[in-house]
Parts: structure tokens; C-alpha cells; sequence
């Protein structure tokens, strides 16, 4: 796929220095976006907790991904935790389109614990795609918010940006 402006940031610039393992209560999620068309991206919302596997996870499976915003949190019910996030509907861009692959948008703290292991190889994740039809003359710049329920963290709300 082409470069078209968009800033090439990959996962490398968050590995300097990140521990394979924080401590039990700290997680952390990050929001990735892959070209798939020419005016379309898929945003992959990921959670875990051990880092270094997760790096070389995206580096491996997933090496044009542009990283966005990360975070770090813990769940607010250590036991049967999760991560909700919620799109505004009604704050949709002109001629921009995002559709969620599965509703809720929901991760689990117990799936997050397992990532790395035999069981889950794989981070659990939310997908979204998002697309612009040019024919509708879409705004220049995405700015989309999302919600996140069930986390304590300072952070209540990132967004999904695309240009």
C-alpha cells in the first residue's frame, strides 16, 4: 500500500524501555490502524498486559500498522473485568463510515491475561473499519469519539482519526 501523507508511526516507538511484564493491576490498550483500500482502514482496538509479546505480535502479524493513541489502565472489577467502547452514532462525519465488527465492543480482562499463552496467541481485540466515499465529498480529517467503560484510568475517552 501507498503512503498518502498519512505520519508512519510504527510499534517500535513504544518499545524502548517497556517492560515484558508490569505490574498485575496495569494493562494497557492500544488503538492500530492497517490500510485495507485506498479510503480504508481497519482500526484494531487491542488490550494486554504483556508488552513485549504484544510488540512483537504487531511487528510480526501486522508490520504496516500505523500506531495511535495508547493507554494505560486497570479494570475496575479485578475479577470479572472488561473494556467497553462506545461509537457516537450521531457524531459521524460527513462521507465517513464506521462500522464495528461485533457489538458490544467489548474485551475481557481474563482473555487480556491469557494473551500470549497456548491458549490465546493471538491479543484480544475490537475491529473497526472505517472508510470515506469520496463521492460525498467527506470532510478532510476524521475525528470520531469513543467512550471506554469498566477501566479506571484518567483517560474516558479517545478517538478514532483518520485524514
Amino acid at each position: 500500500s501507498s503512503n498518502t501523507g498519512e505520519e508512519r508511526q510504527t510499534h517500535h516507538s513504544i518499545s524502548k524501555g517497556a517492560p515484558d511484564r508490569v505490574p498485575d493491576n496495569i494493562y494497557t490498550g492500544g488503538i492500530y490502524y492497517e490500510r485495507i483500500g485506498s479510503n480504508k482502514w481497519l482500526m484494531m482496538f487491542m488490550v494486554v498486559q504483556k508488552i513485549k509479546v504484544f510488540l512483537e505480535f504487531i511487528s510480526t502479524e501486522h508490520p504496516t500498522a500505523i500506531k495511535d493513541q495508547i493507554i494505560r489502565f486497570s479494570f475496575i472489577d479485578s475479577n470479572t473485568g472488561y473494556i467497553e467502547l462506545f461509537l457516537h452514532d450521531s457524531d459521524i462525519c460527513h462521507g465517513w463510515y464506521i462500522e464495528p465488527h461485533m457489538e458490544p465492543l467489548k474485551l475481557m480482562k481474563r482473555d487480556a491475561d491469557l494473551f500470549g499463552s497456548n491458549q490465546l496467541p493471538i491479543p484480544p481485540s475490537c475491529l473497526v473499519t472505517i472508510w470515506a466515499d469520496l463521492s460525498c465529498n467527506p470532510k478532510r480529517r476524521l475525528r470520531h469519539p469513543v467512550t471506554l467503560t469498566g477501566i479506571d484510568c484518567n483517560t474516558r475517552k479517545i478517538y478514532i482519526s483518520r485524514f
